[in-house]
């Protein structure tokens, strides 16, 4: 999951999907979501939410784009949809590639460069490419191609 806005505005999320290692494009979605004035947690929250409330399908992990406060936001969302306890969730941070996980108040020491890093890195980065994409096409239909 990862979430993009202007301002808070045109505001949307977006979650891919892999199986076994492979990204399945088809499987991706994106949410709009309500103006937050900016707030990033209160975007992931109501996208994980709107992911999972009433659903029947559940990955075998989530994976957040964001640190703590991202993972703890999300954390709200499953608390919300009713599947908090159902499916593991962690979220890697950009800045040093920093894996968190619930219960645990400093990341996980996972090798950037191993196998476990490079698969969180390219789910993350698939997901951040996709939410960039939606937020950008929302901002093009709300405000016109920009110059």
């Amino acid at each position: 999951f990862d979430c993009s806005h202007l301002q808070g505005g045109s505001n949307r999320a977006a979650c891919v999907v892999f199986v076994d290692g492979e990204q399945r494009p088809r499987m991706s979605r994106t949410f709009e979501l309500p103006d937050t004035g900016g707030d990033d947690y209160a975007s992931m929250e109501g996208a994980v939410r709107q992911r999972f409330s009433g659903s029947a399908v559940l990955p075998s992990l989530i994976v957040i784009d964001g640190g703590a406060g991202q993972l703890a936001a999300a954390l709200r969302g499953l608390e919300a949809a009713g599947v908090a306890n159902d499916v593991p969730v962690c979220a890697l941070a950009k800045r040093k590639e920093e894996v968190f996980v619930p219960g645990r108040r400093d990341p996980l020491d996972v090798d950037p460069d191993g196998p476990a890093g490079l698969l969180l890195r390219e789910v993350r980065d698939a997901a951040h490419a996709h939410a960039l994409r939606a937020h950008r096409k929302a901002r093009s239909t709300r405000y016109g191609e920009p110059r």
